[in-house]
């Protein structure tokens, strides 16, 4: 409603899903779930969409937005994303640096089978759950390195750790030979202390299982294009959150996202330029139709 009667343009969505509940889907699985860049290039082509916004409370509503756009089982889309804050009592001083746990608890969203050194690990969806992360850190300040990551799945109370395939912090994307193909993006955290804050720039982490990751949301709002899967699509505009706002103002460095009281990022718009190989497809204009239906359209030429 901000851009419909403030901005004075057209939205595809809106708060009253006047446009029914079957273009809620659509948006859902085929734009902000979508692990296929040319899925969501075609289905905002075929919209007319000139601009994308995405604002933080879409963090929390990835539970509701994975639903809505999965198929008839609920599941195949579904997910939840978590802040995970670090644990201080945790933290351990090594010879290379120091090692940081994050505590968390979220459900695994899908199998999970990994080829491990000892042989193969299985940890079913919804009976598993992710526990907490480790990073192994070394070096000073912004001149930090990570030398190995993994997390800690817990399965019939046990703990299962398995390594991280990718970290990405301070708009750099650490790389692993071997991992599960899973995201963590670090984030600072402020923790007030009397009159005061604490700024801790390596202090809390969210993770993205391998599903969610290779979403739309993921790549482009959290991860800032770092996989070059939408190097069509400029930001067009960034309003940080009132509080980072003032900090970065005061010097703290916070960039774009920051953990105080709960997840804070920007509200982020991007300008869609779409390459000449998009197809339109006229079943993204239907108002009625099955769920996951157009999953196995032709979206490029």
């Amino acid at each position: 409603y901000w851009v419909q009667y403030l901005g004075q343009r057209p939205t595809l969505a809106d708060g009253g899903h006047f446009q029914g509940s079957f273009r809620d889907h659509l948006i859902g699985r085929y734009l902000l779930t979508t692990p296929n860049p040319e899925t969501a290039m075609s289905f905002m082509k075929t919209n007319d969409v000139s601009y994308l916004l995405i604002d933080p409370t879409d963090l929390g509503k990835y539970g509701a937005y994975s639903r809505i756009g999965s198929d008839e089982s609920g599941e195949d889309r579904f997910s939840q994303i978590q802040t995970m804050l670090l644990d201080p009592a945790q933290t351990q001083n090594t010879p290379e640096g120091e090692t940081r746990f994050y505590r968390g608890g979220v459900p695994v969203d899908e199998d999970i089978i990994y080829q491990g050194s000892e042989g193969e690990i299985f940890l079913p969806s919804n009976n598993a759950g992710v526990g907490g992360i480790v990073l192994n850190f070394s070096g000073e300040g912004l001149d930090f390195k990570i030398n190995s990551a993994f997390v800690i799945f817990i399965y019939n109370n046990q703990q299962i750790n398995i390594p991280l395939k990718y970290v990405y912090a301070e708009g750099r994307l650490f790389e692993f030979e071997t991992g599960l193909d899973a995201v963590v993006r670090i984030i600072p955290s402020v923790s007030p202390i009397e009159q005061n804050v604490r700024v801790d720039r390596l202090g809390s982490v969210i993770y993205l299982s391998p599903k969610v990751s290779k979403s739309l949301f993921a790549r482009l709002y959290l991860l800032n294009d770092v996989f070059n899967d939408y190097p069509s699509m400029k930001v067009a505009h960034s309003t940080l959150d009132p509080f980072v706002s003032s900090m970065n103002a005061q010097g703290a460095g916070l960039g774009e996202i920051a953990y105080f009281q709960g997840f804070r990022g920007p509200i982020k718009i991007w300008e869609v330029n779409y390459p000449n190989n998009i197809l339109k497809k006229e079943e993204f204009l239907r108002t009625q139709g099955e769920l996951a239906e157009f999953d196995d359209l032709k979206f490029i030429i």
